[in-house]
């Protein structure tokens, strides 16, 4: 069952090049990039995992697998980037924050899971893709309306940005190599 992830290692090269791309060639703007690459990667893995659900066929459902985990490729672009622009100074308190809480379902899958799938028949997983689905479809909604590149006003709370400390703590070997970038020289 690796197939699924090596595509998906593939894929996370081809959408940082495609958001790239369309950021480069200004067909779409940073939160546009985002907004569809987010969105349309949980609205994607909702109808996969539909799919997924009326098929009869061993190959089809493992080509919804490789579908499902090669289309989380399109978050690997966006998701990183975005901590950062939210906040520079709490990227990583946000970014483990939304890694939480994306594990958090599955935990709580597995939970239900339980509970719902007493027999095993089709039709009780059936209703435990369903509800994944609905999540799914909520999370790009969710996404798709909220999401924002913008730099928050809860995040110029005074506190330097770490970036700044450590341009400053360097001493460029070269005065030619220096530039001056909001008082502060980087190299």
């Amino acid at each position: 069952m690796s197939l699924p992830y090596i595509v998906q290692g593939i894929a996370m090269q081809l959408t940082g090049r495609l958001a790239d791309w369309l950021l480069n060639e200004k067909i779409l703007t940073q939160t546009q990039i985002r907004r569809l690459f987010g969105s349309g990667t949980f609205f994607l893995q909702g109808a996969v995992l539909m799919l997924s659900t009326q098929l009869t066929s061993v190959s089809g459902v493992i080509l919804c697998l490789i579908i499902l985990l090669g289309s989380q490729s399109f978050l690997a672009p966006i998701l990183p980037k975005n901590c950062l622009d939210l906040s520079p100074q709490h990227a990583s308190v946000i970014f483990g924050l939304c890694l939480t809480l994306g594990s958090t379902p599955g935990i709580f899958s597995s939970l239900v899971s339980g509970f719902i799938v007493t027999d095993k028949s089709k039709e009780q997983w059936q209703i435990v893709f369903y509800i994944a689905t609905t999540l799914y479809v909520f999370g790009g909604i969710f996404y798709g309306v909220f999401s924002s590149n913008e730099l928050q006003p809860w995040a110029l709370d005074g506190t330097p940005l770490p970036v700044k400390d450590h341009v400053n703590s360097k001493k460029p070997t070269n005065n030619d190599d220096r530039k001056e970038i909001n008082g502060g020289q980087v190299l």
